[in-house]
C-alpha cells in the first residue's frame, strides 16, 4: 500500500486514538495538524491527550489556555500535588507530556481572560442594541447563531458532532468531569458560589413556605371577617404569581439570548480564529516530518479545522471587532 503521510503517526500507531481527533493539513505551510477534541476535566480526555502527545513526532503542542490561566493552574494545583490528582485536566497533562518528551515548543494559544471579558462586555452591549433594531439587529443576531450551528452539529467522518459525545469512555468520565468543574468553581470562587447555592435553595422552597403560611393566617382570622385581606387571598396571590412568572420568564429569555449570542461570538467564533492563528504560526516553523498537535475543547475543533483548511484570514473577525468597539 501507499506509505503513510509524513507527520501523521498517531493514527498509524494507535487507531483507537482516532476518536475525537481531526486531521487537517494547514493550507499555507502544508503542515499536518491533529486537533484533539476534549471534554474538560474528563479522565478519558486526559488519558487520550497524554498518549497522543507522547506517541507523536511533534514540532509543537498548542494548548487552549492563555499564559495567565496556565500559570494560575500550576500555582493552584502543581504537578504531583493532591489537588492536581483531584482536579486533573487535559491541558496540564498535555504540557507535562510535551515537557517529558522534549517537544520543542508548548504554545499557550488562547486569548487572555481580560481580552475575553472586554469582548464579552462589548458584544453584550451590542446585542442589547441589536434587540432594539428589528431590521438590522435581529438579522445580525440570527447570522451569528446560524453560523455556529453547523460547527457544533458536524458531519460524521468529516467533523466532530453530537454523536461523538456518546463515546462510552467519555460518558463514563462525564460525572467526574462535571464534579471536577463544580469543585473547581467552588474552590476558586467560594463566596459567590455559596451565595448562589443559597439563593437557589431559597427559591426552591419559597412556594412551600407560602403554602404553609397562608392557611395559618386564614385560621387566625376571627369568624365573620369575610376571609383574609385581599393581599393574602389565594386568588390575588395566584394572579400575582402568574404575572411574576410570565415577567420572569420573558426577562430570562431575553437575558439568555444576550448571553448566548455573546458566548457564540466571543467564546466560540473569535476564539476559534485566535486558536487557529496560534496553530498556523506553529505550522510555519515545523518541518515536513513533524506534526502540530492542538488540545482543544470539542466545541472548537470544527471551527478551527475550517479556518486551517480553507486558509481564511481574520478579516471577518476584525470587521466584527470594529463593529462592536
Amino acid at each position: 500500500g501507499a506509505p503513510p503521510r509524513p507527520g501523521v503517526r498517531v493514527a498509524a500507531a494507535a487507531p483507537g486514538e482516532q476518536k475525537h481527533v481531526l486531521r487537517v493539513r494547514e493550507k499555507e505551510s502544508g503542515t499536518n495538524v491533529l486537533l484533539v477534541g476534549t471534554m474538560h476535566y474528563n479522565p478519558s480526555s486526559v488519558k487520550k491527550v497524554d498518549k497522543i502527545v507522547r506517541s507523536s513526532n511533534l514540532s509543537s503542542v498548542v494548548v487552549e489556555l492563555c499564559p495567565g490561566r496556565m500559570a494560575a493552574l500550576e500555582r493552584f494545583q502543581p504537578r504531583g500535588s493532591t489537588l492536581r490528582w483531584l482536579l486533573d485536566n487535559e491541558m496540564q497533562a498535555a504540557k507535562d507530556a510535551a515537557v517529558d518528551t522534549k517537544v520543542p515548543s508548548v504554545i499557550l494559544g488562547d486569548s487572555s481572560d481580560d481580552e475575553v471579558k472586554n469582548r464579552m462586555s462589548l458584544v453584550v452591549n451590542q446585542t442589547v442594541k441589536d434587540l432594539l433594531s428589528p431590521t438590522h439587529g435581529w438579522k445580525s443576531i440570527a447570522r451569528d447563531l446560524f453560523t455556529v450551528t453547523p460547527q457544533l452539529i458536524g458531519k460524521r467522518g468529516k467533523k466532530l458532532g453530537i454523536s461523538d459525545l456518546f463515546d462510552v469512555d467519555l460518558l463514563l468520565g462525564t460525572p467526574v468531569s462535571f464534579a471536577r468543574n463544580l469543585l473547581t468553581i467552588f474552590m476558586r470562587l467560594p463566596i459567590p458560589t455559596t451565595v448562589l447555592l443559597m439563593v437557589i435553595v431559597a427559591l426552591q422552597h419559597a412556594n412551600d413556605v407560602a403554602a404553609s403560611v397562608l392557611p395559618g393566617v386564614q385560621q387566625a382570622l376571627p369568624e365573620g371577617t369575610g376571609g383574609p385581606p385581599l393581599l393574602l387571598s389565594s386568588d390575588f396571590l395566584g394572579t400575582l404569581s402568574t404575572d411574576l412568572l410570565i415577567a420572569a420568564f420573558a426577562a430570562y429569555m431575553l437575558t439568555a439570548l444576550v448571553l448566548v449570542r455573546a458566548s457564540v461570538v466571543v467564546l466560540l467564533l473569535e476564539r476559534d480564529a485566535i486558536l487557529a492563528n496560534s496553530i498556523r504560526e506553529c505550522c510555519k516553523r515545523a518541518d515536513s516530518s513533524q506534526t502540530v498537535v492542538a488540545i482543544l475543547g470539542m466545541a472548537h475543533c470544527n471551527g478551527v479545522a475550517k479556518l486551517l483548511k480553507d486558509g481564511e484570514t481574520h478579516k471577518k473577525l476584525a470587521k466584527r471587532i470594529l463593529e462592536t468597539e
